[in-house]
């Protein structure tokens, strides 16, 4: 588990991790689903996504990319790529890795009937470990999350709109010595954007945009990698007409 909006840095002579270390969603904060007839609110981070008009869907959280726009003419955009791919300070600190961004509220429905808009998602977290050794065999997740289904069984007005997927977070890896990871898995995918169910005008929404993907970074002497999975994938976009759970 790692604290929310808190970056974790580990200091050690070893470290071995066979578990999960998990800070998915540990990142800057979403902003909200705006009220009936009013736009969203953007999200926070150097990345964040943009809050949706009214009707309109938000923006995805940006990190190693941008984040996805949301949905109609008038929605939130995907916020600007940040931080770098190598390294910032001299020497390498934890000020290289940066927190994934929020995503964007989405635009809230024509009516009370029609809701508020769907929040957006947070960003994954930040981990910087540095160690003269260190063995992975588990999983260290940093993945944004997926944006919150708005509902909408209202047949007036206008729906309210999904919003921003979450983007990714950022890992460092720095090892003076040997690095060892064997059926290991670094993940900083971006979240879905919010999807959008009326099942009484199929199609008339906007969902929001999806969060783009985090950055790994990794530092050693020496490495031995073996079966190892690194994953940095952006979030889809938020569909319409699908199911409540999709």
């Amino acid at each position: 588990f790692v604290a929310a909006e808190v970056p974790l840095s580990v200091y050690a002579a070893t470290v071995s991790l066979a578990g999960t270390l998990d800070a998915s969603g540990s990142g800057a904060r979403a902003g909200n689903g705006g009220p009936v007839g009013a736009a969203g609110s953007p999200g926070l981070g150097a990345g964040a996504g943009f809050g949706g008009a009214s009707l309109k869907g938000g923006g995805g959280g940006a990190h190693g990319g941008a984040g996805g726009a949301g949905a109609g003419a008038g929605a939130g955009a995907g916020g600007s790529s940040n931080s770098a791919t190598g390294t910032v300070t001299t020497p390498l600190s934890s000020d290289d890795v940066s927190l994934g961004s929020g995503g964007g509220g989405g635009g809230g429905g024509s009516t009370a009937g029609n809701g508020p808009g769907g929040a957006g998602a947070q960003g994954g977290g930040a981990i910087f470990l540095e160690a003269a050794s260190m063995t992975v065999t588990g999983a260290i997740l940093l993945d944004g999350l997926t944006a919150p289904v708005v509902v909408d069984n209202d047949a007036t007005g206008t729906n309210a709109a999904g919003g921003g997927g979450g983007s990714g977070g950022g890992i460092l890896l720095r090892i003076a010595g040997t690095l060892s990871m064997s059926n290991a898995r670094l993940s900083a995918n971006g979240g879905q954007g919010g999807n959008v169910f009326d099942p009484l005008n199929c199609g008339a929404a906007e969902p929001g945009g999806g969060g783009a993907g985090g950055r790994i970074k990794i530092f050693a002497n020496i490495s031995t990698l073996t079966s190892v999975t690194l994953s940095t994938a952006g979030g889809a976009a938020g569909t319409t007409c699908g199911s409540i759970g999709a």
